[in-house]
Parts: structure tokens; C-alpha cells; sequence
């Protein structure tokens, strides 16, 4: 059996499921962030009556990679925001305003 990703449950948007070579679940925790702007690329898609192909074909990507941008399992690179936000007509605040904020991982007697 190959490995895979797939989403978990309904309703749980923090965590992905990908299966290792024999199939047995591995669960990876997905980024607020992320998952933040992935929701504002799928609410402006959707607020232009906008179809994930549409968009994809814009961006030249495939519409499963817009579904993994806007669940937030894949990040989106600073130049594909940039990409969206001008097809969307939205300038790029606009994927990050209210996001919930960057948690830094400091090890100790690292932190400047």
C-alpha cells in the first residue's frame, strides 16, 4: 500500500493523517497560520462565485493544490499569495489580518 495524506476527521481542522508504506496513520499537526489563510483564499474565491479549478487555472496550479492551500495542509509561498491576491482583487493584509499569531519555538539559551 502507498503512503498518502488525507484529512482527518469532520470538523478537525488541526491535524492531517498521512499513512507511512504499510498504511498505518501518522498524524501531523497543521499551522494556525496557514490554515487562516487558506480559509481567506477559499471565502474570496467563494465570495467571487469562483470554482477551485478557476483558480488553479489562474495560478497554474490544479485544484487539488488549491484544496491544500485553502485546508491549510500545504503552505503557500510568498510569491502564490501574492499570485492570489491578484486574482482574487485583495490586497495580501488581507490573508493575514486577524491571524492568530506565530508561536517561536526558542530553545533554552537561545532566545535573544
Amino acid at each position: 500500500m502507498r503512503g498518502g495524506d488525507r484529512q482527518a476527521g469532520i470538523g478537525d481542522f488541526h491535524r492531517r493523517v498521512s499513512f507511512d508504506y504499510m498504511g498505518a496513520p501518522l498524524e501531523k499537526e497543521l499551522n494556525p497560520t496557514d490554515q487562516y489563510v487558506g480559509s481567506h483564499i477559499r471565502m474570496r474565491r467563494m465570495m467571487l462565485g469562483m470554482s477551485q479549478t478557476t483558480l488553479g487555472d489562474a495560478a497554474g496550479v490544479t485544484f487539488q493544490q488549491v484544496q491544500k492551500y485553502e485546508k491549510g495542509i500545504n503552505r503557500v509561498s510568498a510569491s502564490r499569495i501574492q499570485q492570489f491576491a491578484k486574482i482574487l482583487g485583495v490586497p495580501l493584509p488581507y490573508f493575514f489580518d486577524g491571524a492568530p499569531i506565530a508561536e517561536v519555538g526558542w530553545r533554552q539559551g537561545e532566545r535573544p
